[in-house]
């Protein structure tokens, strides 16, 4: 079942993606299905889940030179798969969210992701040395997403940031577009449901 799925994503890539080679596409591919499949995103695990033989230290490899990869880029191997997602997108509601990860004090990853089903499914991010990422970053990301959005007639948006996307060019932008802004609340200004205390 497993080696039918690849050759399913590969045949899939291959129509998405036609400015890519055959051995990018069957890496993505691969890539693509351990990540359904692993419980996390450990290299060594997605290792385990892919369906061709070999040692776990050579896929793992593989896995490796595929990311670290220089000709693999967002807007060639990536983007077409986005527009394709927001294209056909089944909810009535397309919630954005930013979020910014930062990796030991060394860089910080600043992400515009979809939310769904508990899972926020990657469309941008930019890598950064170590430190608040600003407004006009921010803006960046959402500019470049925005015109493959769905019309607001036909779907409602949502953007959602916590305390560091709450700058004033933000907000103005989510305006125009129309779009709803949601600023998240940090767990300590959490208001309970009802009466409890």
């Amino acid at each position: 079942m497993r080696k039918q799925l690849y050759r399913t994503l590969t045949a899939e890539l291959e129509r998405q993606l036609p400015g890519s080679s055959k051995p990018q596409v069957q890496n993505l591919a691969l890539l693509t299905q351990a990540l359904v499949f692993s419980p996390d995103c450990h290299l060594s695990n997605l290792a385990l889940e892919l369906p061709i033989p070999g040692q776990r230290e050579n896929l793992t490899q593989r896995l490796r030179r595929l990311l670290k990869n220089n000709h693999v880029r967002w807007r060639t191997h990536y983007f077409p798969l986005v527009k394709e997602l927001l294209a056909h997108w089944p909810d009535r509601e397309v919630n954005l969210v930013m979020d910014r990860t930062d990796i030991r004090q060394e860089k910080s990853i600043l992400m515009l992701a979809l939310a769904f089903k508990h899972r926020a499914l990657p469309l941008i991010w930019e890598v950064l040395l170590f430190g608040s990422t600003g407004e006009e970053l921010q803006l960046t990301l959402l500019k470049t997403i925005a015109p493959y959005l769905p019309s607001v007639n036909q779907k409602r948006i949502c953007f959602f940031g916590d305390s560091g996307f709450r700058a004033v060019a933000l907000q103005r932008y989510c305006r125009q577009k129309e779009w709803a802004w949601l600023p998240t609340r940090r767990p300590a200004l959490y208001l309970p449901p009802g009466n409890a205390r």
